[in-house]
């Protein structure tokens, strides 16, 4: 189960479980539901994942832009030193904030 606290609209989210496939559709879902009560400055603490398969990737990356379509501000914070470097392999950190361990 997945953390999340919010307040106005600022939120962070953050993962219990690695960001893979099974576990996509629920995440979709709590993010989705953050975004339609109006949150535009979202969190996501990696600090318990330890892996992204590419869904994953693209959940952030979906969440990213629907975050840029609004003016919102997107942050990855806590990524492991693999999980940072696959960010910036991807050229995500060009695009939005990550920050490791």
């Amino acid at each position: 189960m997945s953390l999340i606290e919010k307040e106005g609209n600022r939120a962070r989210f953050s993962p219990a479980a690695n960001i893979v496939a099974r576990e996509v559709e629920v995440m979709r879902s709590a993010l989705n539901q953050l975004l339609a009560e109006g949150v535009a400055d979202l969190e996501i603490d990696l600090s318990h994942v330890r892996m992204i398969d590419s869904m994953g990737l693209g959940l952030i990356v979906t969440v990213h832009n629907s975050l840029k379509k609004i003016g919102g501000v997107f942050t990855v914070v806590h990524a492991s030193k693999e999980l940072y470097n696959l960010f910036r392999s991807m050229r995500l950190t060009q695009h939005f904030s990550v920050s490791s361990d």
